[in-house]
């Protein structure tokens, strides 16, 4: 067992957080000493969020911010450089709307924490019809990896992404039987039909409305549910391959 406290802080306590990483946190906390010492949430949401820490075990202080997209407001950041003095995290779990994922990991590398990301890294408002907004999350991307380079001159830390379906035992056994499949034929796999239902059946006035994993705000399922395609297809891919030959240098 781990003697050092592990101090998180959770930014997002919404649907997600209430149904994946509070319940884990408290399993987890019965045999290691973690402590989730405090939480960001929505204006007006604060109550739920209180109400949800408590349910699993925790006592930490709940901030309440604004809403915002992509940049931090100066008056936010200030609130959270204050918290973040006073509470000392170790740990930033990212559980906010994705639009807000990025001031939350860059705030996250400036204080030096160890980051556990919800998918997708980022994304942007119309991404999947302007050209700007699609190659901005490219530069997202960039930025963040700039920031965590120069974190890591001073500590080595990490940013990890929850893009869970890579330990599914499912998904293990398709990547076994491609290999084994390869290794009889010589064939690799080059063709691919992804589908993933969610589980959900949305109404046309939620489409509209709902917030989480929302079709709202030009985004799509790529931003959301849509992330695992990205995170099993290239490991399916790279699977099948047999004497050299691999998806990529296939020839018809």
């Amino acid at each position: 067992m781990s003697t050092a406290p592990i101090r998180i802080m959770l930014a997002g306590v919404g649907p997600h957080a209430r149904r994946f990483y509070l319940p884990t946190l408290s399993s987890l906390a019965k045999d290691e000493p973690i402590s989730v010492v405090g939480a960001v949430e929505l204006q007006g949401a604060e109550n739920q969020a209180r109400s949800a820490l408590e349910q699993h075990g925790f006592s930490g202080s709940v901030l309440g911010v604004p809403r915002f997209e992509e940049t931090l407001p100066p008056e936010v950041e200030q609130q959270l450089d204050d918290w973040v003095n006073e509470h000392r995290p170790r740990v930033l779990i990212v559980a906010t709307d994705p639009l807000s994922h990025k001031p939350y990991v860059l705030w996250g590398l400036k204080h030096h924490l160890e980051i556990l990301l919800d998918k997708p890294i980022t994304t942007r408002r119309d991404a999947v019809s302007s050209l700007d907004a699609a190659n901005g999350i490219e530069a997202d991307f960039e930025e963040i990896l700039l920031a965590l380079q120069e974190a890591r001159r001073t500590i080595p830390i990490n940013i990890s992404v929850c893009a869970h379906r890579r330990f599914h035992p499912g998904f293990d056994e398709i990547l076994r039987l491609i290999r084994e499949v390869c290794g009889h034929t010589g064939c690799p796999v080059s063709d691919v039909h992804a589908h993933h239902a969610d589980g959900q059946w949305r109404l046309p006035e939620e489409i509209r409305t709902q917030d989480h994993q929302s079709y709202h705000a030009g985004n799509g399922k790529a931003s959301h549910s849509g992330h695992h395609f990205f995170d099993m297809i290239h490991r399916i891919l790279d699977t099948g391959s047999a004497s050299g030959v691999v998806w990529d240098t296939a020839k018809t």
